[in-house]
């Protein structure tokens, strides 16, 4: 097994385990590239219950306070997802 680190941090020392384990992500994404999207799936949901949950406390319906989260949590998600992108292609250059 490889002990590259891909995680967002790599080039600052963090290795790849310390995100697993600081997470509880499965270990098989250590050392791969899925490593990132993992992450940004886990953060996504936490992003959809944090904006749902502040919504719901500013009166939004759960309907409307559910729709309203999703679109603001797919937008940080595309937002992370571009940045992983360009910290790839930045990664190539050196």
């Amino acid at each position: 097994m490889s002990t590259k680190s891909y995680n967002m941090n790599a080039e600052q020392g963090v290795d790849d385990m310390e995100f697993v384990e600081e997470f509880n992500l499965d270990p098989a994404v250590a050392y791969t590239p899925k490593i990132n999207d993992v992450m940004l799936q886990y953060v996504y949901e936490g992003n959809l219950d944090s904006i749902n949950k502040m919504l719901l406390g500013k009166g939004y319906s759960a309907k409307e306070a559910g729709a309203m989260s999703r679109k603001q949590a797919n937008n940080l998600l595309k937002e992370g997802q571009e940045s992983i992108k360009t910290l790839y292609k930045q990664r190539k250059k050196k």
